[in-house]
Formats: structure tokens, C-alpha cells, sequence
């Protein structure tokens, strides 16, 4: 895969250009990206709940908090930058002075070495903005992470969002309501009401953008409004788009090495003592029946149940995954989720053992709870197929995402609205 960053940067105020986005084509433009093997465990989330999602609302005083490792015992001096993106995620045309205060650059100053655990690792954690910052207007922005405010060579990437919230939206998600998707699809329907002294203009300057959970190989874009009743924009059934309703997810908990969970096959430790975890080989549900239970959709919580410092005290374990299935062609299974940053990315497709007639794949991976799908991907296409080996069934619980866009004279897209719509609990 080619990966590609040029950027010309000029530090303080002044404007600076990407003469082109750094973006995996396979993948996705401008997408949560780790360049550096040894960064682990990149999170991104509003810092009044873990498990929250990467937005704060313009001018609110929130912030999100942004963590991460790097498996070495010595500190290094990061820096971070802010960058705002169109809906699609492009760069915008803006200059930072146009979409935030304080500096272009800044020092990643929050830092603390491991204790007492097998791999040695330096944690680093960066609340956005800083105190030294804010931000100006609302829309899509990225973190980028790099060594001694060099942004040519970036060890990480992060999406976020910042909302102006000015628009109010309305969501509900139900089965499909095309026959033929009934037992194995949902959509999300949409209700955009505008300040009745607003001029935005709807057709000509709105967008909405559906996200299902964190995924992003499979948002729903460029969706019509089904009819406009005075100052409100109805997105019903929108343009028979829908979203697979997937199964709920896996999940795997290691956050205590003193016992076997329940789907834990066996905990062992190598010569370093790190742990080594195999799960008991998972099945595919396809051709299952539908059952529910409680998941936190995909995503992850670093957690030690016996330590007193979960950033610095867990463990990283290695841990192998083991999919009983038949090989399928045409594709790669992958493990997916947060625990995957949402990306198909090759660190994350399992290998076949023709022996065991079985997918296999070790991760290493810090102590704590983390949901996943087995994910398929054909080959040369971007999105995946869950479906493929969890099934897909109307009854599952999702959470989407639902974000209005405002197209202003300058061509930069800014994001006025935010609905979050969970599947069961509308």
C-alpha cells in the first residue's frame, strides 16, 4: 500500500497548505491511521466518559482526551497539530487562524512509564483543545501526532468532531421497509428542524452524512430530503439506503489474568511473563438464530482489575483469535471494530490453517474489554461484508451517528448538527 503526506507548514498563524492528503486508497481518505508499529492503543473520546464518542460542541468548554502507547522504556517529545477537513474529509481551503486560537503546534507534555508490567511501554495522554487553544467553528478535524513538530512524518491520525449545534435533528432507526432487506437491514430516518430566522438555505447547502456505530467503509451520503414542511427537512426512507444490521458484537475480556472468562480457552506466560491468551474458537452465525445480549458496539475499555492505574498498570497480552470456518475466496476475514480503528488494515486479516480448517490471527493487546465482529472483505472492494460470517438480523442493536453539514460561501463544509439514535432505544 502507498501512503502518501506532503504538507508545506509554516509554524505560528500564518496559512499552511497540503499540497496532497496522505491517505491509504484502498481504505479511505484522511482515515485513523497508526504509522508506527509500536504505537498501541490510540483512543479518541469526550472527556466526561471512556466510552463516549469523538465530539465536543463548539464554545462548551468540553474537551476530548486523546491516548495512546509506545511499547519503549525512554520518552519522546510529540507534538500534535489540529487540521479541519470537509464533510468528506478532504482538507478544507482554511488557514489555521481561521478555524482555531492559539497555536498550529503544540507539545504532548502528559506522559507516564508503565509499572510493573511484562513489556515496558510509555503512556501519553492530550486533552483537545488545550488550555493554550480553542476552536473557532464547527466541522470535521483531524489530530495528527508527530516527533519534534515534524508533520512529514506523522505517527498517528485521529478523527474528531466538533459540533456548532444550531440545527436541531431528529433520528429513529427502524427495520427496512424495502421487503426483500426486511429481516436483515435497517434504516435511519431523519428530521432537520431550522431556526425559523436562519438563512440556510437546505437544498443548496446541507448534507447529511449517517454513520452506523464507528464504522466508516459503510456511511450513508449524499442523501435528498423526501419532502420540506415549513422550517423542517424530512430525510424519510432516504433513496432505499440501507445499512446491514449486522449481529451483536463478540466480546473478549482480559482484565484480570487471574482467571479464564468465559470464552478464554487458556492464559499462559511466556519466558518474559507476558501473557499469552488463546480464545476458544469462535463459529460462525450466520445461519444461527438471532440472540441479544449486551454489547458496548463495537468499541473498547482499558481496564485492570487489579491494579490501581489502568493507563500504566495493564498488561499487554498476546492474544490469538481462532475463527472455525471454511476458507472463503475471494476475500480476507479481518477483526474488526475499535479494536481495528474501523479499518481493514493487514495487521488485522487472520491467516488460514488448512490443518485446523480454521481463520487464526494474534494481536497484541493491552488489559481490558473489547467488543469485535469477523469481519469479510472482498478483494479490490473498500467495504465489508459482516454478514458474510455473523449474519444479519433487523433485531440487532446499533447506535447511529447522524451529521448535518452546511456548505458556506468559502466551499468549506461546517457541521451544525449531531443525532445520535440508538436501534432499540429510540
Amino acid at each position: 500500500m502507498n501512503f502518501l503526506l506532503t504538507l508545506l507548514f509554516i509554524f505560528g498563524f500564518t496559512q499552511f497548505a497540503f499540497s496532497q492528503d496522505y491517505y491509504d486508497e484502498n481504505i479511505g481518505k484522511n482515515m485513523d491511521y497508526i504509522y508506527s508499529s509500536n504505537i498501541k492503543t490510540v483512543q479518541l473520546y469526550n472527556s466526561d466518559y471512556d466510552l463516549s464518542e469523538p465530539i465536543i460542541k463548539l464554545n462548551s468548554g468540553q474537551t476530548l482526551t486523546l491516548e495512546f502507547d509506545e511499547l519503549t522504556s525512554s520518552y519522546k517529545q510529540y507534538t500534535f497539530s489540529i487540521h479541519h477537513c470537509n464533510s468528506d474529509w478532504t482538507i478544507s481551503n482554511l488557514s489555521p487562524a481561521e478555524y482555531m486560537t492559539g497555536p498550529t503546534q503544540e507539545f504532548i507534555s502528559d506522559y507516564d512509564l508503565s509499572y510493573n508490567t511484562a513489556i515496558a511501554y510509555v503512556h501519553y495522554s492530550q486533552k483537545i483543545p488545550s488550555y493554550n487553544s480553542g476552536f473557532k467553528i464547527g466541522g470535521n478535524y483531524l489530530v495528527m501526532v508527530h516527533e519534534n513538530f515534524n508533520e512529514e512524518n506523522p505517527i498517528l491520525v485521529k478523527r474528531f468532531f466538533v459540533n456548532e449545534d444550531i440545527v436541531k435533528v431528529d433520528a429513529y432507526s427502524t427495520k427496512a421497509t424495502q421487503v426483500s432487506k426486511m429481516n436483515s437491514h435497517q434504516q435511519v430516518n431523519v428530521t432537520v428542524t431550522i431556526d425559523n430566522e436562519s438563512t440556510i438555505q437546505p437544498l443548496e447547502q446541507l448534507k447529511i452524512v449517517i454513520q452506523q456505530n464507528g464504522r466508516w467503509d459503510n456511511i450513508i451520503e449524499d442523501i435528498k430530503p423526501t419532502f420540506i414542511r415549513g422550517n423542517q427537512i424530512i430525510y424519510d426512507n432516504p433513496m432505499n439506503k440501507y445499512f446491514e444490521a449486522g449481529n451483536e458484537f463478540r466480546f473478549l475480556n482480559i482484565k484480570d489474568m487471574r482467571y479464564k472468562d468465559i470464552n478464554i480457552e487458556s492464559i499462559t506466560f511466556d519466558g518474559n511473563n507476558v501473557p499469552k491468551i488463546i480464545i476458544k474458537p469462535d463459529l460462525p452465525r450466520a445461519n444461527q438464530q438471532y440472540l441479544t445480549y449486551q454489547d458496548i458496539n463495537g468499541k473498547l475499555l482499558i481496564k485492570n482489575d487489579k491494579g490501581n492505574d489502568d493507563d500504566v498498570e495493564s498488561d499487554y497480552c498476546k492474544v490469538k483469535f481462532i475463527l472455525k470456518s471454511q476458507k472463503i475466496s475471494n476475500g480476507a476475514i479481518y477483526i474488526y471494530g475499535e479494536i481495528s480503528s474501523w479499518t481493514y488494515l493487514p495487521e488485522f486479516a487472520m491467516n488460514y490453517n488448512e490443518e485446523t480448517n480454521s481463520y487464526e490471527k494474534e494481536l497484541l493487546l493491552k488489559q481490558g474489554y473489547y467488543n469485535y465482529l469477523y469481519s469479510f472483505k472482498p478483494i479490490d472492494e473498500n467495504k465489508g461484508e459482516v454478514s458474510v460470517i455473523e449474519g444479519s438480523y433487523k433485531e440487532t442493536e446499533n447506535t447511529y451517528k447522524v451529521m448535518i453539514y452546511q456548505k458556506k460561501p468559502n466551499q468549506t463544509d461546517v457541521l451544525i448538527g449531531i443525532g445520535i439514535v440508538n436501534s432499540v432505544r429510540n
